[in-house]
């Protein structure tokens, strides 16, 4: 799971980067020190809120540091993997002293692949907050800017806004299109009444099945904080594809409301259905909005089949104990 934090993130085979790229991954750190220290203290001890660059800057650098983690973690997993066949090698010669070299090398990867699991860990949640942070804060802006159609009366003003409201809303939804897929369910492995259950076995049992409900609920509440994430972008999105067809009535200009590098997809509505005969979104094509919250239904109502069916049977394991709650 640790490494489906991001989609899309580039893999790369060697570890040798030259001075261009090397001064590239320094701008953002940079460009983040010199938009702070020129704010200047805020007055009166006020905390000001980031800007949208910042924050932009901080999710690039978390993403940085989450693929840095990832790359370090697949090339130690290499040098572990070479390590157990470096001491298989050994144990079919019968090379005792090698096969000990071999072993205590393999030891010392699995530490290292040990920690560096847990820094992919820490990494892709860091990365999943600053995209959270970053994606609510595009929402604010996008809300913000939606309050000025009515006061833009100017053509040309609101031509300009059409073109920053475009670019904001592309920016939203290619971030919303990286967020994690949910985690599929599974089925709790069978829980039976056996002849041998004592009245204290079928409450353990019981417990074990509420326990299971509750990882359930935590499962739902969380695909309906999605749901309702990806039901704001479905409503922002329209608005804005609804302004600037207002303008393009008006103007040959086109302004495409669609996520920056999505392919195959020319001026595709994000939110419309997949053509005729694709149901599922093809590796060309990213799922539109309406297709993630269907997926996310199909999911929910999974989910809530299953916790009907554990608490159910919590309930009837109880009543075959004599009765009594929950411990």
């Amino acid at each position: 799971m640790i490494f489906s934090a991001t989609r899309g993130c580039s893999t790369h085979s060697g570890f040798r980067f030259p001075l261009r790229k090397a001064l590239s991954t320094l701008v953002p750190g940079l460009l983040a020190s010199v938009l702070l220290l020129g704010a200047g203290p805020v007055p009166g001890g006020a905390q000001e809120e980031p800007t949208l660059e910042e924050l932009e800057l901080e999710y690039r650098s978390a993403l940085s540091a989450y693929e840095a983690a990832r790359r370090a973690r697949e090339a130690r997993e290499i040098r572990f993997d070479r390590a157990l066949e470096a001491a298989d090698s050994a144990r079919a010669s019968g090379n005792t002293d090698e096969l000990d070299r071999a072993f205590a090398e393999a030891q010392r990867e699995a530490r290292e692949l040990g920690a560096l699991d847990r820094r992919v860990e820490e990494t892709a949640e860091q990365l999943r907050e600053a995209r959270q942070v970053l994606l609510e804060a595009l929402q604010d802006r996008l809300e913000a800017l939606l309050e000025e159609v009515d006061s833009a009366r100017d053509p040309e003003e609101r031509e300009e806004l059409a073109a920053i409201l475009v670019d904001i809303n592309n920016r939203y939804l290619e971030l919303q299109a990286t967020e994690d897929p949910p985690v599929e369910p599974e089925a709790m492995e069978e829980i039976t009444i056996t002849p041998r259950d004592t009245p204290a076995n079928l409450r353990r049992k019981a417990d074990l099945l509420d326990f299971q409900g509750d990882q359930y609920e935590a499962q739902i509440a969380e695909i309906d904080r999605r749901m309702e994430r990806l039901e704001a972008a479905q409503r922002t999105n329209r608005a804005v594809q609804a302004f600037v067809a207002d303008i393009e009535r008006y103007d040959d200009n086109r302004l495409p409301v669609v996520p920056p590098g999505a392919r195959n997809m020319g001026t595709t509505d994000p939110e419309e259905s997949a053509p005729a005969g694709d149901s599922v979104a093809s590796p060309d094509r990213p799922m539109t909005l309406e297709e993630r919250i269907q997926s996310l239904q199909v999911l929910r109502d999974r989910l809530v089949t299953y916790l009907e069916q554990v608490r159910d049977k919590a309930e009837r394991f109880r009543r075959e104990a004599g009765g009594g709650g929950r411990e």
